[in-house]
């Protein structure tokens, strides 16, 4: 029997939950990205930013799991993260 193996995924987040205070800003997101650029758009207060700042570890995570190519970063120093190769250009 042949065995398709696939490469682990750039970026994948799964269950992603962040809260500020009290103030859950970040409910069971879930994304998958192959591979290439990620980039997110929306109107204001929707999450981009923390997305970015979980997914580069600058803000806490309260659950769920980030991984870069198959490594869990999640609770990772941010300098860790970057040496991975993930970047964040925040606008402005």
């Amino acid at each position: 029997m042949n065995e398709v193996r696939r490469s682990a995924a750039a970026l994948e987040v799964r269950g992603l939950d962040v809260y500020y205070g009290h103030s859950h800003a970040l409910q069971g997101v879930d994304l998958t990205l192959e591979s290439g650029v990620f980039s997110v758009v929306g109107r204001n207060g929707m999450g981009k930013t923390t997305l970015c700042k979980a997914i580069m570890g600058l803000v806490s995570v309260s659950g769920g799991s980030i991984r870069v190519r198959g490594e869990d970063v999640t609770r990772r120093p941010s300098a860790q993260i970057a040496r991975l190769g993930v970047g964040y250009v925040p606008q402005g």
